[in-house]
Order: C-alpha cells, then sequence, then structure tokens
C-alpha cells in the first residue's frame, strides 16, 4: 500500500519534471532558433513585438526545422566517403 503510495508521487514527479523539460527545451531553444531564422529570412520584419501564442508557436517550429535540416546534414556529410 505504501510502495503504490511512493510509486505514484514518483510517477507524478517524473511527469513533473518531464513536463519542465520539455517546455525549456520547446520554448527556449527552438523559439530562439526558430525566431533568428524567420528574422533572417524576413529581413527583420517579422515576428513583431506583439506576437501571439500561434505566432510564437510557428516560430517554435520553425526552429525544430531548422535543428531537423541541420543534424541531416550532418548525418549526410559525414556518412560520404
Amino acid at each position: 500500500m505504501i510502495a503504490d503510495l511512493v510509486e505514484g508521487i514518483l510517477g507524478g514527479l517524473g511527469k513533473i519534471i518531464g513536463r519542465i523539460l520539455v517546455e525549456f527545451v520547446f520554448e527556449l531553444i527552438f523559439y530562439f532558433i526558430g525566431y533568428s531564422t524567420v528574422k533572417i529570412l524576413t529581413l527583420g520584419k517579422y515576428p513583431t513585438k506583439n506576437s501571439t501564442d500561434s505566432q510564437d508557436s510557428i516560430i517554435s517550429c520553425v526552429g525544430i526545422v531548422v535543428v531537423i535540416i541541420i543534424v541531416a546534414v550532418f548525418i549526410w556529410g559525414n556518412n560520404r566517403i
């Protein structure tokens, strides 16, 4: 009975810590990569300072795509002989 209680508490803490880490990676790392990419590609016009949540999500998705492309290029380049 106590083991189930401890297991439930630790499982809940693990989920919370995992969620915080995912939010940290998604919001900080991917957002700033996407923000920089969009600023460069649009010559500073977008994103604006008053961006909405949907624009922030799009910027983060751009960051994910950029990271995937960079990883793919490195893998492709290292596999060439």
